[in-house]
């Protein structure tokens, strides 16, 4: 038995056919430096394996290739497999590529299935009809024998057809393991047909042996060295190990840990096959990966798990309530927590598509009440000149009863389609929530503060508020955080960086900082809060007084990942302009303008990167002319903003230069003889 060597992303070691087996298991006795594959975006991954170490394969770049003498029949092709996700198409895990080709693949709902084509023959494709285990180790082998081809899992034959290909068959020469190269790219720019997960000992050879899989769980966590040597990377900002991240939702505390669910696709950083991925914090300040939490299954949502809520149902059993899509149309499935994480109901979907009338749903969020459970899920007239809440009630969670629009009184309607309805208590009052979809209109998330009888929910005014400052954050879910406030963390996306830099980053979007939000005194607006403890993040602070005139000042530095807070003076009402993520030289600067007399706060993007496809628009707020704090928090390419008038922003950056990580501070009229006092304390955190 040999033993595979590495190198130039080729496999060299070779057997003759009917030899001992050809054993791919990336040992050696000096790791990476006698092994390389293709891996264009990060460093070589490695995780222990059967014997020794397996090859992590991301997702979305990484493969082995090279070439072997084709074995000849009976052969067998297997691999000790531990999937991190689904691929959003079909994943390759083992292919011998020639005039005759064989292909032992994983499909995007996981099953594993084998594709035989040989010219002078009609293609065999066998499917299994059991799924791989994800997050465990499986053991995958195909068998071809001058009869049958067989497909087993973990032992079991899932799969088999006879064939009639005659003895001379064999496949290869060329090898490419953890790829499908047929796969398309999605928008020609992501890759989609790679596996994601750990895979060791392949074999290839005449002896049908396979390896057992390890006794001990895979290691599936992300290593930070893909991300070491990314600036735009957040030390403190809640975030994902790695892919594409979207709506957070379904937030809630149980046993003293927060849960943060989110739109995932952990393959990699384009939207795709969407899942439920999984935060954790007991402290709502530091968070910790957990393995996905749904996926999607054939049926009713085959093409992805979207947004849900989670709430305590009968018997106090964790409970979701989910969108499921299937390519055609939207559905809502159910799923509980027995105690072994979310599992489907097999009465699923419980709403099978959306009411006549309307163009969509989504986003159910769930109430109860006395009589059992109300569903508001987000949705549009078919005509798409109104947005709308539709709402569902069942007694069992399974038989929902379609009652119409929620009746929400004759508020201001802005979009054709009304995403992420959510309606609480907060305080004395209610808050109902919607973010808004209109084509060729940002998004943004807004509220309205009201009374709720159970069946109709009377806004104080008609008219909504923006729960972000700049609509630059959206999509918040909350959580109770006690008798008066709530727990809220939003998705903070990223429009401006190419498909290349996303790949070579490896992940996109993230989410704000959480934030307390409750009633502001007067009661007719939210105000936001930084978690009460956040200055443990912190190295001690450095305090200082700055007199700010026209010209710009410095007042921090080497802040990629740290914290300035602003004292103003109220004194003195000139216009005050704050540069952010900036170069010693201002060549590169995000500048927020605070007008106390106009109270109007902007956000210029101009200046904010030398790259040409960077953001260069401005932005505009309203805040209270006493807003005399800014508490700022800047975390490689986040920002996250406070004010000590309840106001709260959260955005992007991506400057160019490596030394972007000044703050400097002036006043807007260049001939102004005025100067203003600031109180500038300054944070900074160890990595």
């Amino acid at each position: 038995m040999r033993t595979l060597v590495l190198s130039a992303g080729l496999l060299l070691g070779t057997l003759p056919a009917q030899a001992d087996d050809l054993v791919i298991d990336f040992d050696g006795d000096t790791g990476l430096s006698e092994r390389r594959v293709i891996s264009p975006y990060h460093p070589v991954e490695f995780k222990p394996g059967v014997t020794g170490q397996a090859f992590d394969f991301d997702g979305y770049s990484t493969q082995v290739t090279g070439r072997t003498d084709p074995p000849a029949l009976p052969f067998t092709v297997s691999a000790v497999i531990a999937p991190r996700s689904h691929s959003p198409n079909t994943a390759g895990l083992v292919h011998l590529v020639g005039d005759t080709t064989l292909r032992l693949d994983m499909n995007r709902w996981g099953y594993p299935m084998v594709r035989f084509h040989n010219p002078d023959d009609e293609p065999l494709q066998l499917v299994s009809d059991t799924p791989v285990r994800l997050f465990e180790w499986n053991t995958v082998a195909v068998t071809v024998d001058a009869e049958t081809i067989r497909l087993t899992l973990n032992g079991e034959t899932v799969a088999q057809q006879g064939h009639a290909l005659g003895d001379g068959v064999s496949p290869g020469p060329e090898v490419v393991i953890g790829r499908n190269p047929d796969a398309p790219l999605m928008d020609g720019t992501f890759p989609t047909g790679h596996f994601n997960g750990l895979m060791d000992d392949i074999r290839i050879g005449a002896s049908r042996q396979v390896a057992e899989p390890p006794a001990a769980a895979p290691d599936l966590s992300i290593a930070r060295t893909r991300l070491d040597d990314d600036p735009n990377r957040p030390l403190f900002h809640p975030v994902p190990p790695a892919g594409w991240t979207n709506e957070p939702h379904a937030f809630f505390r149980s046993d003293g840990e927060w849960h943060l669910f989110y739109q995932a696709n952990p393959n990699g950083p384009w939207w795709d096959l969407m899942q439920w991925g999984h935060l954790v914090s007991d402290d709502l300040l530091t968070w910790e990966p957990r393995p996905q939490a749904l996926w999607p299954t054939p049926g009713a949502d085959s093409q992805g798990v979207w947004v849900g809520d989670t709430f305590e149902g009968p018997n106090g059993v964790i409970t979701a309530l989910y969108t499921g899509v299937n390519g055609q149309w939207a559905s809502v499935g159910l799923a509980q927590d027995e105690g072994e994480g979310l599992n489907k109901s097999p009465q699923n979907p419980v709403i099978t598509s959306t009411p006549a009338g309307y163009q969509d749903m989504r986003d159910p969020f769930i109430l109860r009440q006395e009589d059992g459970w109300l569903m508001l899920i987000g949705s549009g007239t078919a005509d798409r000149q109104r947005p709308e809440i539709l709402s569902f009630r069942s007694e069992d969670l399974i038989d929902w009863r379609f009652d119409g629009p929620l009746d929400i009184g004759e508020v201001e309607r802005f979009g054709e389609y009304w995403e992420l309805p959510k309606l609480f208590p907060i305080g004395d009052q209610w808050a109902l929530f919607v973010t808004t979809v209109q084509p060729g209109a940002p998004a943004r998330t807004q509220y309205w503060l009201g009374d709720w009888d159970g069946t109709r929910f009377t806004p104080q005014d008609p008219q909504p508020q923006l729960l972000d400052l700049f609509r630059t954050q959206l999509a918040h879910t909350f959580a109770r955080y006690n008798e008066s406030s709530h727990v809220a963390v939003g998705v903070v996306p990223e429009e401006n960086r190419t498909g290349e830099e996303r790949l070579e980053a490896g992940w996109i979007h993230g989410f704000g900082l959480p934030r307390i939000v409750s009633l502001c005194e007067g009661d007719d607006r939210l105000c936001q809060d930084p978690m009460p403890d956040i200055g443990t993040l912190f190295d001690a602070p450095a305090q200082s007084a700055a007199t700010v005139g026209p010209e710009w000042q410095s007042v921090a530095s080497d802040l990629d990942h740290g914290r300035v807070r602003l004292d103003l003076d109220l004194d003195n009402l000139s216009p005050i302009r704050i540069a952010l993520r900036a170069t010693a030289d201002l060549e590169e600067a995000t500048i927020l303008t605070w007008y106390p007399e106009d109270q109007r706060l902007s956000l210029d993007f101009s200046r904010s990167s030398l790259t040409p496809h960077s953001r260069s628009d401005t932005l505009w707020a309203t805040l209270p002319a006493e807003t005399q704090m800014f508490d700022i928090f800047i975390d490689g390419s986040f920002v996250t903003l406070f004010t000590d008038t309840g106001g709260s922003a959260a955005f992007r950056v991506f400057p160019s230069r490596e030394q972007a990580n000044h703050v400097h501070l002036a006043l807007t009229e260049p001939d102004s003889r005025t100067e203003r006092d600031v109180d500038v304390t300054v944070w900074s955190i160890s990595e």
